[in-house]
This record gives C-alpha cells, sequence and structure tokens, in this order.
C-alpha cells in the first residue's frame, strides 16, 4: 500500500504543478483538495483509506516539493539544461530528458506503474511497484530506481554505463557531481547514417549489431573494420547499411551487400509491390574516399547517395 500511495501521490503532484514530467491519470479515489495548498512548499492531496467506511473523512497528505537537480550532465559532449528538473540522490540522472535528447521514446504506464524508455536503441523498463529496472529484458540486480514527487524517473548514471553503446564518466576527480555521458551518437559513422534516414525519410527502424548481421543478414564483420545497419519491420523494404571496408576485402563487402539486397528482394516477391520495387532499386555504392561502402534501400536513393558522398570524401 505505501508504494501506490507514493505513486499517486507523486501523480497527482506532477499535474498540481503544471511542470512536464512522465504523467498519468490518477488512480481512481484520489482528488486534489479542490486545488488547495498547506502553503508555498506543499500541495495538499487527499489519499483514500482502504479501511475506512465510505463516508469517513479521508487522509489528508503534505507532499514536500522537490529541490532543483543539482549535478551537471553532458550528452555527447553538449552540457544539458537542468533548470527544468527537480532534485534527486546523488548519483541519479533523469531518464526522460536524457533519452529524448538522445533521440529515444519515453513513456510512461500508471496502470503498471511502470516508465519505458528507449535509450540509444535498448529497452529500459523501471517498475516501481517492485523496484526493478530491467535493461533489454534482463533484469538488473541491485539497482533501485527513483520516482520525484513531480513524476520525473530518475536511475544511477551507472546504469546508462552497462549499456553496450553508451560510456559515463563520472569525474571522480572534481569536487562537483558533473557527468558526461557519451553514445553511440557522438559516432561519426553514427552521425551520416541518422542524417541519411532523416533526409529520406527511412523507414529502418530495426538496428543490428554487427554480430547481429553476420548471424542473420549473412553479413561478415571480418570484412568491416565497423559497420551500421538499419533494416526493415516487416511491411517495408527501406534499409540502410553503412561500413568502413576492412583492408582488401571491398569485393567481398560487396557480395555480403547485394547478397543482402536480393534476400530483401525475395521477401516481398508476390506479396508486396511497391516493397518489391523499392528492394529491387537499391543501390551499392562506395565512397569517393575508396573505404567506405553504403547498401541503400529508399524513396530517394540519389538523395542518400549525395549526402553519403558528401561524408566520406577523397582523400586530397
Amino acid at each position: 500500500m505505501k508504494k501506490i500511495l507514493a505513486l499517486t501521490l507523486t501523480l497527482c503532484l506532477c499535474l498540481s504543478l503544471g511542470v512536464t514530467a512522465l504523467a498519468a491519470d490518477l488512480p481512481e479515489g484520489w482528488t486534489p483538495a479542490d486545488g488547495a495548498r498547506t502553503g508555498e512548499d506543499a500541495p495538499l492531496l487527499i489519499a483514500p483509506n482502504p479501511n475506512a467506511d465510505e463516508d469517513e473523512t479521508p487522509e489528508v497528505v503534505d507532499v514536500p516539493l522537490s529541490s532543483h537537480y543539482s549535478a551537471t550532465l553532458y550528452l555527447d559532449g553538449e552540457e544539458v539544461d537542468t533548470s527544468a528538473i527537480p532534485g534527486a540522490p546523488t548519483g541519479y540522472v533523469p531518464m526522460r530528458l536524457l533519452t529524448e535528447l538522445n533521440g529515444g521514446t519515453a513513456s510512461w504506464y500508471p496502470e503498471d506503474g511502470e516508465s519505458l524508455f528507449f535509450f540509444d536503441e535498448t529497452s529500459i523498463v523501471v517498475n516501481f511497484a517492485e523496484e526493478t529496472v530491467e535493461i533489454a529484458f534482463e533484469l538488473q540486480e541491485g539497482v533501485k530506481p527513483y520516482l520525484d514527487p513531480a513524476g520525473y524517473t530518475f536511475l544511477p548514471v551507472s546504469v546508462l554505463d552497462t549499456l553496450e553503446t553508451v560510456s559515463v564518466n563520472e569525474n571522480l576527480e572534481l569536487d562537483v557531481n558533473r557527468y558526461d555521458i557519451t553514445t553511440s551518437a557522438s559516432d561519426p559513422d553514427m552521425k551520416v547514417v541518422k542524417s541519411i534516414m532523416e533526409a529520406v525519410e527511412l523507414g529502418a527502424r530495426m538496428k543490428s549489431s554487427p554480430a547481429e548481421m553476420e548471424e542473420y543478414m549473412g553479413i561478415h564483420q571480418e570484412n568491416f573494420t565497423s559497420i551500421i545497419g538499419y533494416f526493415p519491420m516487416m511491411i517495408n523494404a527501406d534499409t540502410i547499411v553503412i561500413g568502413e571496408v576492412a583492408e582488401g576485402k571491398m569485393d567481398a563487402a560487396k557480395e555480403d551487400l547485394e547478397a543482402r539486397k536480393q534476400t530483401t528482394i525475395q521477401g516481398f516477391e508476390g506479396y508486396l509491390p511497391d516493397p518489391l520495387e523499392m528492394a529491387k532499386n537499391g543501390q551499392i555504392v562506395v565512397a569517393p574516399d575508396g573505404t567506405h561502402i553504403m547498401l541503400i534501400i529508399s524513396g530517394d536513393n540519389d538523395k542518400a547517395i549525395e549526402l553519403f558522398n558528401a561524408a566520406y570524401p577523397a582523400e586530397k
């Protein structure tokens, strides 16, 4: 009951403060006390007493407002504006703010008491009813989330450091709390991929790791020093793969990408004519620098190739 009461109070306060938060409808039986406050420091909320008679006056609970967030955050080299973020325990970071700045999504499910984040392509599920955290569907032992009274979800910054594509510098040598968080968005090749995806409105949303591309896509890691790939989800053919080819492996890299293109074509034969035609028009190109290669299947291959060539010009 204490967990439910705490969660409900946080959601009520979120509405009364009028700040951006992981908002939700109040559970049945909860109502603000006609907007009344006991003072500037706390809103007045009415909490139902499950053991009371129906006509008994409900319990009145005061919930203190949060202080200001005190740590300094840097995300991919840029300082994060935390002026609207409330206080949190030392070592904790605001997940919605960081997730949205990273280009991911944040959702709140009041019926389950859960927050869901896709941070740097990885799912993070926070369950406040159970006080658990799951990363990519794996339960994290000993990790406790924090839900601010205003409705903000905070996690220990060390949680982000466990993600494969993220690193965290906690700057322990400094006298102030400063956390430098680096994600895959800081990778030059990822920036190119993201810029192309945005420019051509690419529908590919399934990002695969190099190991997954080798196992499921037939794109062998040994042919590349680095590679990034986004693939279609069932009803479209949109695909982008950009890799830096290993020395002496250009022909093998081309064969891998051509085989992937043919597999995509076969997947839509006799199925959906528009994605089939798009897949047939897919192109494999080598950048002017002679080391980067791209497979692009999109609605505007010419634009994608233009951006790709500009990103990897020939050496002067």
